[in-house]
């Protein structure tokens, strides 16, 4: 009968001990991917130093916008007027 409660005691001690450093070794993998993603955000903040950062407010944009539409109907009315003249 002791026996059989000092295996069940060994058993469980070691379980406990497997359950502590699983867990240790799983903190330190989600420390590691927190510092990963801590860098990686820092350094989407920060522009690199070959590109130059671009901020387009509206106005830009529905200008770009026009002009595209516009060059694009221009060069359509030029096809047809060619299509035609063949």
């Amino acid at each position: 009968m002791l026996e059989i409660i000092l295996s069940l005691t060994t058993v469980s001690f070691l379980l406990i001990i497997s359950g502590f450093f699983i867990t240790l070794k799983q903190y330190k993998e989600i420390k590691n991917i927190k510092t990963i993603l801590t860098t990686k955000k820092e350094n989407e903040k920060t522009p690199s130093e070959n590109s130059i950062p671009l901020q387009l407010d509206l106005s830009v944009l529905n200008n770009l916008l026009a002009s595209g539409i516009n060059k694009g109907s221009n060069t359509s009315k030029e096809n047809c007027e060619s299509n035609k003249t063949k």
